[in-house]
Order: structure tokens, then C-alpha cells, then sequence
């Protein structure tokens, strides 16, 4: 089984409020319980819809980055895969479809160069499982 978009953690404020304080951590325990299950895994995706505007503004960034490392943690790096979602989320702008939040500020190749500078202090057999080979592994490619 895989999880799509980090879980589904939609729309959150980036304000450090109490809402999104209950939301993270609801996510957090589900999450938590997903990967004490072996054949669960988790791509992280579609992050727009988690922060919108996170790739324009600092601090949203920096909680997405926290959130996606904690699930590298939580799953591991054989178990988590980054994928762009780019063709969808970059189809979609804000003024077309008000509400609907998109990545569009960021090329496929700006949004893997963000990925890849969240993740650079680790091994490089894990940037490879993140990169490729848990996506290779779970979908027997």
C-alpha cells in the first residue's frame, strides 16, 4: 500500500496556530501508525495542497520541510519516494481554479532541487531510495 501526497495533511494556515497544531497532530498519530506497518509506504507529493504558496514564502517552506523529514523518519527512506505530481499541480493555476492549491510557482526541476536540498545531509543510498529505488521497489519496476 502506498500513501499519496505525505498522507493527505490538507490546507493548513502556516500561522502556528491551534488548528493546525490539532491537524499535525491527528496526522501525526495516523502516520505514525501507518508506518509501524511494514508494507506501507509513503510519497511525498503534491505539497501545495499541504501549505499553499509554500514555494514563495520561507516559513511555509521550512514547516513543509519539517513535516516531510519527520515522515522520512517515520517511514524510513526505503519506504518514502519524492514525485513531482508536477503535470497536475502545474496545470492548475490559482486563477483558474480559485481554492485549489498548486505548485505552479516552481518548475519540475526547481521543485526536485528543493527536494534534494531538504535531504542532502543524508547518505547517498538513501537519496537513492528516495530519488528512485523505493519507487522501483514498490511498483516492481
Amino acid at each position: 500500500m502506498v500513501l499519496d501526497h505525505l498522507g493527505k495533511l490538507w490546507r493548513l494556515k502556516a500561522d502556528g496556530g491551534a488548528e493546525d497544531a490539532a491537524k499535525i497532530a491527528t496526522w501525526r498519530a495516523a502516520m505514525s501508525s501507518l508506518a509501524a506497518m511494514p508494507q506501507v509506504y509513503c510519497k511525498i507529493s503534491m505539497l501545495g495542497n499541504v501549505v499553499q504558496g509554500w514555494p514563495t514564502d520561507i516559513a511555509k517552506e521550512a514547516l513543509i520541510r519539517d513535516l516531510v523529514l519527520e515522515v522520512i523518519e517515520m517511514f524510513g527512506p526505503r519506504r518514502c519516494m519524492f514525485n513531482s505530481n508536477w503535470h497536475i499541480n502545474a496545470s492548475i493555476s490559482n486563477s483558474d481554479a480559485p481554492g485549489v492549491p498548486s505548485d505552479e510557482e516552481l518548475t519540475m526541476e526547481g521543485l526536485f532541487v528543493k527536494f534534494y536540498g531538504w535531504v542532502a545531509h543524508r547518505s547517498d543510498e538513501d537519496r537513492q531510495s528516495l530519488f528512485a529505488r523505493t519507487a522501483e521497489t514498490f511498483y516492481r519496476i
